[in-house]
């Protein structure tokens, strides 16, 4: 961040320029998936949504995540929409655009911070405007929360009983100095929901227990599985580059909207997962670069250092490469979804296996390939793709396919035992009762 900042020196512009731009196109994606449009549909690939809030993916693949983008980036809009300049149109028609589309998601952390991201700096302009604009933002905000409210398919009530079941499991082990690991709340999260519900037997919150890849809470997420210490690093972090901007506001005019976006981010990780999420820490981490940028400094001229271009250049292309590979991945996955979906397994075994030469961590391909080749015949070498899947992903889908592939074998009693570790895993699993209910009524082969 400090180097890239650097490279910046006297342009600090390009980067709060960047920023805007950036949120300007989600924003504009966004509204095209509205009116029906998807940017990968040129590619061939298909969304699973008929429409509603899930609609709104812009490039991110879900809505949330595009309201947690579009409210992190607003402020950058909002600098170059208050500059005296008839460019500041352009800026304010994206800031406009941004509040369509984080309307059109219905997410209300989103609609929140988006306000707050705006609220914030009209705090650093004179009384008078500042109370005018604070006021209009305010009663806008006000009546689109209502109205948001209203038609998000999820009550509020909902939303909130299933993010405290979440945050009162996922601290049922109480908190330990070191945590479970990075990384690794994917994995604990469902012994930690069995033991939850045996000693909280609550059918009632029985709706809400489902995998969780995340806490939807950030922080209490590092908290998890980095422990205190893990939790205390990042809140310290958090604090020395707020810090850092804090002093700056006075004598830099972006320091204001620096801290605006970060709050807004923060903020929203207090109920969602945006520091979890590639597009957004990227975002928190260029507006802490504020903290570093020198507006007097001579900007470096790259062709004059050859010496520098040259690596970036390599450094870059290096990036481009490690991007593309999940989004390759990802790629052959849906071709081996079609495939399968017209019965040709064969041909969805070999798009599955070329997602993980691609991209060895994609937990889909991992679980599709298992289930291709059961679906295929090839029991033997299903079932050892179902051992290696078990590596990636925890899920009761994983233990039924298992127990298939073995009855496929004409091993019941094996079926039943790995449904039985299954349930013993996952007591409140459906999926699992029902497997287990089916092939025990089946006829020994």
């Amino acid at each position: 961040m400090p180097l890239a900042a650097s490279a910046l020196r006297g342009r600090s512009d390009w980067l709060i320029h960047g920023i805007a731009i950036s949120g300007y196109i989600v924003a504009a994606v966004a509204i095209a998936n509205r009116f029906g449009f998807d940017v990968f549909t040129p590619f061939g690939l298909h969304p699973s949504y008929s429409g509603g809030r899930m609609q709104i993916s812009s490039m991110l693949g879900n809505p949330n995540f595009v309201a947690s983008y579009l409210a992190t980036s607003a402020p950058a809009l909002l600098y170059l929409a208050l500059r005296p300049s008839i460019k500041a149109w352009v800026w304010r028609l994206g800031l406009a655009g941004s509040f369509a589309s984080i309307w059109w998601t219905q997410s209300r952390i989103g609609l929140l911070c988006f306000f707050v991201a705006l609220a914030l700096p009209l705090l650093a302009r004179s009384r008078k405007q500042r109370w005018i604009a604070i006021g209009a933002v305010l009663v806008l905000f006000a009546a689109s929360a209502s109205l948001v409210n209203r038609t998000n398919p999820r009550s509020l009530t909902t939303a909130s009983t299933g993010r405290t079941f979440l945050w009162r499991v996922s601290l049922a082990d109480g908190v330990h100095l070191l945590g479970d690991g990075p990384g690794t709340f994917y994995y604990t999260y469902p012994e930690r929901m069995g033991r939850w519900f045996a000693a909280h037997p609550d059918g009632s919150l029985l709706p809400f227990a489902d995998m969780q890849e995340h806490a939807h809470n950030d922080f209490l997420e590092f908290l998890v599985s980095t422990g205190v210490l893990g939790a205390a690093a990042l809140l310290a972090t958090l604090g020395i580059g707020v810090g850092s901007l804090l002093q700056r506001v006075t004598s830099d005019p972006r320091a204001p909207f620096a801290l605006a976006g970060i709050v807004a981010l923060l903020l929203g990780a207090c109920f969602d997962f945006p520091l979890q999420r590639a597009e957004t820490w990227a975002l928190l981490w260029l507006w802490f670069a504020f903290a570093f940028l020198d507006l007097n400094r001579r900007v470096i001229r790259f062709r004059e250092r050859a010496t520098v271009l040259a690596p970036a250049s390599a450094l870059g292309i290096v990036l481009l490469v490690v991007v593309m590979r999940p989004a390759i991945a990802s790629y052959h996955v849906h071709e081996g979804l079609a495939w399968e979906a017209q019965s040709s397994d064969q041909r969805a075994v070999e798009e599955y296996a070329a997602a993980l030469r691609w991209d060895r961590t994609n937990a889909d391909a991992e679980f599709y390939l298992a289930r291709a080749l059961a679906n295929s015949g090839r029991t033997q070498d299903a079932l050892e793709q179902a051992r290696i899947a078990q590596y990636w992903l925890d899920e009761p889908d994983l233990w039924e396919l298992r127990a298939r592939i073995l009855v496929q074998m004409g091993h019941k009693q094996a079926a039943l035992a790995e449904l039985d570790d299954g349930l013993r895993r996952f007591p409140y699993s459906s999926l699992l009762a029902s497997a287990r209910s089916e092939i025990s009524a089946e006829p020994e082969k």
